[in-house]
């Protein structure tokens, strides 16, 4: 698992991570606005404008991996919970055929 997110350096071993904020449903975003990074230079506009599309849609990927892999996990606890409780007359008796 990876993170992509934008911060900016304040100091020695001090860095302010920016917020991405909410959508309309109350959910944290997975792209930035250009007014959560304050004041840039031209630059830095630039390096935001062409990369930070591609980063949400990875972030949005990322999202959806994460989401799977829960359901897979809750999925397995369904299918082991009775596996574990049940007894295979085969198996407890060698003799039953």
């Amino acid at each position: 698992m990876f993170q992509i997110e934008w911060y900016r350096v304040k100091g020695l071993k001090r860095t302010h991570y920016l917020k991405r904020g909410k959508d309309r449903d109350g959910k944290i975003r997975h792209g930035y606005s250009f007014r959560s990074f304050g004041h840039l230079t031209d630059w830095e506009k630039d390096l935001i404008d062409r990369h930070e599309p591609r980063f949400a849609q990875l972030r949005t990927i990322q999202s959806h991996l994460s989401h799977i892999r829960m359901r897979f996990r809750l999925i397995e606890q369904e299918v082991q919970a009775p596996l574990k409780t049940m007894k295979f007359a085969a198996l407890d008796d060698p003799n039953a055929a």
